[in-house]
């Protein structure tokens, strides 16, 4: 490596020490705390990147404890500050920020940042280096197409996930001296921080279409199923909104640290274009193949979910109620998809069944809080104190859905709707038993983060969902 104990080391801050960028989290953190900042921070934007991140700073902070640190470059960072070698943080992102970076690490013999009004990237990072340790008088480590005109500058190059268009254009210079490159699988981390998987949820748009008895309808059922799709995009652009606002206390969560963008395994700033690009997807799916009541319901979705992410989620009680309403708007959407009437009784029946469903939800993450050895969740409004009462109003939501569908199944209505209604009286042993059994494996923290994932998983629950359908068949 031909290292040299007097060669000062000078290390870029973001995307190359920490998979994120400190811009995007501080922006999503003042987001977080006020959403009409956003259109003030456009406003920043025009009088420059330097003034900008100045405001930002001077309104939140970051946890530099929790950020994504890439462990193979800290390793070699404190190999080379062990043999004597003096450590430079030298970054664009604020002095604030990374300043609590080089507190946390203790590595770093000075820090150069953004602050002044000078924004200290590219060429401004490059004459501060300069100046301080001559030209060839230092070794620079970054990752971007902003970290070449450092590079020229510097004795030798360590190159740290550099796309191979930048490394190609520095190796015109000068060979990389270092490199390390984090193993990546950008379709699968993709795919994850869109949360495909919870598009099982959208399951429940075909609902209206079976209990309408419109299934064998081709019409009806393309409709549904570009309702499908339709919703998915649209519920996982607002779910990567949701993850970009929670970063911290995601990374907090022993296992949601692991969704790509608190982990650092997805770009901010390709979430932030993911959330623009589904949500345009969505709305001209949905312009081009839906009713525009379907298009009301897709809208008042994606307002309640924001509501949700800003303020609603850590308002107890407040929150599961908008849980179980996000839930009972996609049978609102399925019946707008192909213009039918819901009946009084599927929506009794999914505001119980759904509001116990978002209690098991929160019951679960107040046993890994509990397990954890801490009293309150971050970012909720619950302590360990409240599991109690959270388990008595799940375990009771579930016994009232149950009494529900079986006065629907009592009611008038049944004799016109099913020539063998009989057959449907399975459906109340069966979500008796399923309701009972997925309560006692949350009490004994045996629960996914997910009941809907769970359901999915779980071959107990596989299995009566099949004795559904079978019971539903039988019944028509």
């Amino acid at each position: 490596m031909n290292a040299r104990a007097d060669v000062p080391l000078c290390v870029d801050l973001d995307g190359t020490l920490i998979h994120t960028d400190l811009l995007f989290e501080s922006f999503f953190l003042l987001l977080k705390r006020s959403p009409w900042m956003a259109l003030q921070v456009i406003g920043w934007l025009f009088k420059g990147r330097a003034y900008c991140k100045e405001q930002i700073a001077s309104r939140v902070q970051i946890n530099a404890t929790l950020l994504p640190y890439n462990t193979s470059l800290l390793q070699q960072l404190t190999i080379e500050k062990e043999s004597g070698r003096t450590l430079v943080l030298a970054t664009a992102s604020h002095r604030k920020f990374a300043t609590g970076v080089a507190d946390h690490l203790g590595i770093f013999s000075a820090v150069h940042a953004t602050e002044g009004g000078v924004n200290l990237s590219s060429a401004r990072k490059r004459n501060r280096l300069v100046s301080l340790y001559g030209d060839g008088g230092f070794d620079y480590v970054g990752n971007s197409h902003a970290d070449l005109q450092v590079w020229y500058a510097a004795r030798q190059a360590w190159l740290v996930d550099t796309s191979s268009s930048v490394q190609a254009t520095l190796e015109k210079i000068k060979p990389a001296a270092w490199q390390s490159r984090t193993p990546r699988r950008y379709l699968k981390a993709l795919l994850k921080g869109m949360r495909v998987h919870q598009w099982t949820k959208n399951i429940l748009i075909f609902v209206p279409l079976v209990a309408a008895h419109q299934a064998n309808q081709i019409d009806a059922l393309l409709q549904a199923c570009a309702a499908f799709f339709a919703f998915g995009m649209c519920a996982s652009s607002v779910y990567i909104l949701n993850d970009l606002l929670d970063l911290e206390a995601d990374r907090q969560h022993p296992t949601k640290r692991r969704r790509p963008f608190a982990a650092g395994t997805l770009p901010i700033s390709h979430g932030m274009a993911l959330i623009v690009v589904l949500l345009m997807a969505s709305i001209g799916l949905s312009v081009a193949a839906l009713p525009w009541n379907f298009m009301l319901a897709l809208g008042a979705y994606y307002v309640a979910t924001a509501v949700y992410s800003f303020w609603a989620k850590e308002r107890v009680t407040i929150d599961v109620m908008f849980l179980a309403g996000l839930y009972t708007m996609r049978l609102v959407a399925g019946a707008a998809a192909i213009t039918v009437a819901l009946s009084f009784w599927l929506l009794a029946f999914s505001m119980f069944i759904f509001l116990s469903l978002a209690l098991i939800k929160r019951f679960t993450e107040m046993v890994a809080v509990k397990n954890r050895g801490q009293r309150v969740a971050s970012g909720r409004g619950y302590s360990i104190d409240d599991m109690p009462l959270i388990q008595s109003m799940g375990t009771s939501s579930g016994y009232i859905a149950v009494l529900v569908l079986a006065l629907y199944l009592n009611s008038p209505d049944m004799a016109t709707s099913y020539s063998n209604p009989k057959f449907l009286w399975w459906l109340c042993p069966l979500l008796l038993f399923w309701i009972s059994r997925v309560w006692v494996k949350t009490s004994r923290g045996e629960m996914h983060d997910d009941p809907v994932v769970f359901a999915a998983k779980d071959k107990v629950s596989r299995l009566i969902g099949v004795f559904f359908l079978i019971a539903t068949w039988l019944a028509v």
